[in-house]
């Protein structure tokens, strides 16, 4: 369950309104608390994946809005925070080592997981590093604000700041994520999802949800992918999701200066 968690959260935000597939409903099965909940989630989550790469990575493969996008976010963000010169390179430079350390521990957590696949234990492990992670950038956010900033900070240059981290983040763990699926997997991390469907009750849930057809399409094109498209697509979601998270983190962290009497 822990390694079907972990993947929603990658995925998951990124559902198309119409792309549709049949999940389960109250009276699929005879004893609902008993289904095999991991293996349903792993099989309803990669028809959509594999949809999703389609999407995404034929956005991402066009080089000039890669470069377009990566060459205009400096500006953008530092129009969009309201930040001096001096105010941004101070920002960007503490919230690139706060990037590293949060995508290093994102990159703990897919070897965790991966490793999960076929080795039971480190499930747990990899889902708890990606649920510290909207708490250790608030810490790190703190960390800036209390130190660097004298106690105050607007939730604009808060919210500034926990993109940049999550930003940094993103691109250190599609780095090493392409590294993995490029020379070190070797078709290991499909492998291990297709031999799900050996399981009992895995197998007995897709005939009776009517999936096995569309799981057995969806492996086969996670297959045929490439390392790049695979970690594009990957990118993207993280980036969506991060965008989205960085919200409520910035909204509580934020501290107005106190006025002196």
């Amino acid at each position: 369950m822990c390694h079907s968690a972990l993947f929603c959260f990658m995925v998951l935000p990124l559902l198309k309104g119409d792309f549709k597939v049949t999940i389960w409903k109250p009276n699929s099965f005879t004893n609902p608390p008993n289904f095999a909940l991991p293996s349903f989630l792993h099989f309803f989550i990669l028809p959509r994946f594999a949809f999703i790469s389609g999407q995404i990575a034929l956005i991402f493969q066009n080089p000039s809005f890669v470069t377009t996008f990566f060459s205009n976010f400096a500006a953008n963000f530092k129009m969009l925070t309201a930040l001096t010169a001096q105010e941004y390179m101070q920002m960007r430079a503490f919230a690139r080592l706060d990037g590293l350390l949060i995508g290093l521990s994102w990159t703990a957590s897919f070897a965790c997981y991966v490793i999960g696949l076929s080795t039971p234990g480190l499930g747990l492990l990899a889902l708890g590093l990606a649920l510290f992670t909207p708490f250790f950038a608030a810490l790190r956010l703190r960390r800036f604000r209390d130190q660097v900033l004298g106690g105050a900070i607007g939730f604009g240059r808060a919210w500034g700041y926990t993109l940049l981290e999550f930003f940094y983040a993103c691109i250190i763990f599609a780095i090493a994520q392409f590294v993995y699926f490029q020379w070190m997997d070797h078709g290991h991390f499909v492998q291990a999802l297709s031999q799900m469907l050996t399981i009992p009750e895995s197998a007995a849930m897709l005939r009776q949800s009517g999936m096995m057809q569309m799981v057995d399409e969806s492996l086969r094109m996670l297959a045929q992918m490439r390392p790049i498209d695979l970690v594009l697509n990957i990118m993207s979601s993280n980036m969506m999701i991060c965008f989205v998270v960085s919200l409520p983190i910035a909204a509580i962290m934020k501290r107005n200066r106190l006025q002196k009497v």
